[in-house]
């Protein structure tokens, strides 16, 4: 892996990962809140799918606690699941969501 030099600018991370709590053995979860806490201490904005269950939640909470900030792109159907108390980006279909 590449490291890349440090810049004052902010960066954003976009992570896809599993939202049922089901799919996540404990090793993928470590693994989910170790990326959270690295998106956080660096101070990055982490772009996620909006779960709060899950992988999704994982990295998620990982990432607010060690001081970064999230936003969410969200289908419709899946916001009573929402991580709470995020900026979220609502839309009805899949496709829109990819636009």
């Amino acid at each position: 892996m590449q490291r890349v030099a440090n810049s004052t600018r902010a960066k954003q991370v976009g992570r896809s990962a599993a939202r049922s709590p089901r799919a996540a053995p404990a090793v993928f979860r470590e693994a989910a809140q170790a990326l959270g806490r690295t998106i956080g201490q660096r101070g990055h904005t982490l772009v996620f799918g909006g779960g709060g269950t899950g992988l999704m939640g994982d990295v998620c909470q990982a990432c607010l606690e060690a001081g970064g900030t999230a936003r969410a792109i969200i289908l419709e159907r899946f916001l009573p699941e929402a991580y709470p108390g995020l900026p979220m980006q609502v839309h009805r279909t899949m496709w829109a969501r990819k636009r």
